[in-house]
């Protein structure tokens, strides 16, 4: 049976972008569902709150990649499996990536698809024609699903190994 050394800590600023960033993005996806029901106001202000946190997990995706060459990591868990370990760890390379292309496509969105002028203009349902709007939701559903797997491999650990690897990020 692997024992991973659960001691291995990330850095204290690692933790917090982290949980903010994983906070962050549980809002977002949570409020991207409610927009398309909501009338003009509160999209308005759905979108403007989209925006602003989306902007946020932007930034924080920076802070946390310049940690990542900056701190030193902890060793990458081990299953036993030379698969899911190097599944694993591509699925932490690819939400970073993922997180770094769904901003700039929010950031296309939001200068070439004249999303600045929808929202001032009371008709915001015209973004849904944005071409660039379908890879931003593609990938939203993409990051949606590399969390469920990250989690899953969490409790994956937590059951079969009965190893906390929270420990680590807390």
């Amino acid at each position: 049976m692997i024992k991973n050394d659960l001691t291995q800590k990330f850095s204290k600023g690692t933790i917090w972008v982290h949980w903010l960033t994983a906070f962050l993005i549980l809002i977002i996806v949570f409020s991207s569902l409610k927009i398309g029901g909501f009338e003009f106001v509160e999209k308005s202000t759905m979108t403007k709150i989209h925006i602003l946190l989306g902007s946020l997990v932007f930034i924080f995706t920076i802070i946390r990649s310049f940690l990542l060459f900056k701190s030193k990591q902890p060793d990458s868990l081990k299953t036993g499996s030379k698969f899911v370990d190097k599944l694993a760890i591509w699925n932490h390379y690819i939400f970073y990536v993922l997180l770094f292309t769904i901003s700039i496509t929010g950031i296309v969105i939001l200068f070439t698809g004249h999303y600045l002028e929808f929202l001032s203009s009371g008709n915001i349902d015209d973004i849904t024609k944005t071409s660039s709007l379908k890879y931003h939701v593609l990938m939203a559903f993409v990051v949606i699903l590399l969390l469920i797997m990250h989690v899953i491999g969490v409790v994956k650990h937590y059951i079969f190994t009965k190893e906390n690897t929270l420990k680590r990020i807390f």
